[in-house]
């Protein structure tokens, strides 16, 4: 198994840190300070480690949930997904702490009408998400989540998902907090909000205003993640 950790990740299941943040490639610039060594790419994952702390960036968003059951055999015991999402009273640049996130990953069944009320719902670690939100305190909103794999769908069903009392929309959460439970690894899910289905959608040309506050809003969000890990080794609050 461990010859093909490497394979798939690009390092050994021992150079995984005990802390592992899940992101998109585009983001992992801003943890360079506490995760500055690149590890040989990946088949499907890339690495970058620091001190107990390993960022783990997906080649494809439909395997979040592989990659939590591959760290199940290494030191991770916690992982923290780190990324965008689409709001829906979530305002656009937005920062999120996920209480749940609802299970609607099936394209086939959310098309053919699964109930968002019967809909799975996925729960974080709860030391882990509360210690979280006791230190990002009102920069963080908590919210529901719903994981669409579909971007036709999540823009088609705005309506139906906000009547359910859902705050915004992603591709991963309910894979990462479903596989995490499974593995016995803490978990928590922090977005920053990149869109609006409807109002701004992902495909549209954003105002210049627009891209420098979520640019603002991931490096804040990254900040706070940074200190709360830091603070955390130094045995502060």
């Amino acid at each position: 198994m461990a010859e093909v950790f490497k394979k798939l990740f690009g390092c050994t299941p021992a150079e995984i840190g005990h802390t592992v943040i899940m992101l998109p490639s585009n983001d992992r610039a801003l943890f360079r300070e506490i995760a500055p060594e690149n590890f040989p790419r990946g088949f499907l994952f890339d690495v970058c480690g620091g001190p107990g702390i390993s960022l783990v960036t997906l080649k494809n968003r439909s395997l979040a949930g592989d990659c939590v059951m591959h760290l199940k055999n290494t030191a991770c015991r916690r992982v923290i997904l780190f990324g965008s999402c689409g709001g829906l009273s979530l305002d656009i640049s937005e920062k999120a702490l996920v209480s749940e996130a609802l299970n609607l990953e099936s394209f086939t069944s959310f098309l053919h009408g699964t109930s968002i009320e019967k809909a799975e719902a996925c729960l974080p670690e709860g030391v882990l998400t509360g210690d979280l939100k006791k230190y990002g305190g009102e920069k963080l909103r908590s919210v529901r989540c719903a994981t669409v794999s579909s971007l036709y769908l999540e823009e088609a069903e705005k309506e139906k998902l906000k009547k359910n009392g859902i705050d915004c929309i992603d591709m991963e959460a309910s894979m990462v907090l479903s596989a995490a439970s499974f593995c016995g690894i803490q978990s928590a899910v922090l977005f920053y909000c990149t869109d609006s289905p409807g109002r701004i959608n992902y495909y549209d040309d954003f105002p210049a205003g627009i891209r420098e506050k979520i640019k603002g809003s991931r490096r804040s969000l990254a900040l706070i993640l940074i200190k709360f890990l830091k603070s955390e080794q130094a045995g502060t609050d």
